[in-house]
């Protein structure tokens, strides 16, 4: 539009150039007249550049929200897709439900002709009932009967390890009351032949330590009596020393094939694969002034 305005400004210059006569004055205004005509036309190029741009711009928004608008559409048409899957599982739930309505009502006319069949036989299910209470009560009387006696033997066992333990305790006090002590004021012991009769008092103490030994494995630290036996067996053996008697510890200790012991072997799971351990000592390594008197008896625990 704007253009054949511009086309037609021009022209009606043009008619008025050639119109007039000729001069000085006439080309001065001829000559403000193109002048006007080029910044008129300048100014159109300019204006119309910017209405292109701002059509661009709306060309691009409308192409946007046109974009926008696609994918709303596309979004509906999921959504009432999704509705319409809603609804058909809607309709096939009711039906489910519609049958197993249906189905209870069937079920619910059987239990009541079954409960009228069974009406006479409540007579018999009251006194079955009786009776399994009566059969209850029994089993119950006879489970308690059982556990007290298990109790019973428990306490019995707890009495005789108390006892077993006061009678290691006064063991190890008549032991010690039997042994001299040591003193230093007397003269070195003179040098013995390692006769069986002359260390049979000290071999018999020894064999009874080392079954002390064992039980005090078997026992809880924190059990009635476990310090003073140990320490009772501790002062034994330090006065068997002082004697010149080593009593060897070999208890809890790895077994060595050139140990010279003479060992049953016991297997044990619990061990480490290949594992050996002597785990009880039936009787010990006695060593007098350092020669041995005694070999020693052990069982050795192994996961072989």
């Amino acid at each position: 539009m704007k253009r054949s305005i511009l086309i037609g400004f021009m022209c009606a210059m043009v008619y008025q150039l050639f119109s007039t006569p000729c001069g000085t004055t006439h080309s001065i205004i001829h000559q403000q007249s193109t002048d006007s005509l080029w910044i008129a036309v300048e100014q159109l190029q300019v204006q119309e550049e910017e209405q292109v741009i701002q059509l661009n711009q709306l060309t691009k928004a409308l192409a946007e929200q046109k974009a926008e608008i696609d994918k709303i559409d596309t979004q509906i048409l999921a959504q009432n897709d999704t509705m319409g899957a809603i609804i058909q599982n809607i309709t096939i739930l009711q039906d489910e439900l519609q049958k197993q309505n249906d189905i209870h009502s069937k079920n619910h006319g059987s239990i009541v002709q079954v409960t009228d069949l069974l009406l006479p036989a409540r007579k018999w299910n009251l006194i079955l009932q009786i009776a399994c209470l009566v059969g209850m009560v029994l089993l119950a009387g006879w489970f308690f009967y059982i556990s007290r006696k298990k109790v019973d033997g428990t306490l019995r066992l707890i009495q005789q390890g108390q006892d077993r333990i006061e009678e290691q305790i006064g063991l190890c006090n008549m032991m010690l009351s039997a042994m001299p002590s040591p003193s230093t004021n007397e003269e070195p012991l003179k040098a013995v032949e390692s006769t069986a009769s002359e260390h049979s008092f000290a071999i018999k103490i020894a064999d009874e330590i080392a079954r002390m030994e064992n039980n005090l494995v078997r026992m809880d630290p924190n059990e009635k009596g476990f310090k003073q036996i140990s320490k009772s067996v501790k002062r034994i053996k330090e006065n068997l020393y002082a004697e010149g008697y080593e009593i060897v510890d070999m208890l809890g200790k790895p077994y060595d094939d050139g140990m010279k012991a003479i060992a049953n072997f016991v297997y044990d799971e619990t061990l480490v694969q290949g594992q050996q351990v002597i785990s009880s000592i039936i009787k010990p390594q006695i060593n007098y002034n350092g020669e041995m008197i005694q070999s020693s008896q052990i069982t050795v625990s192994q996961n072989i």
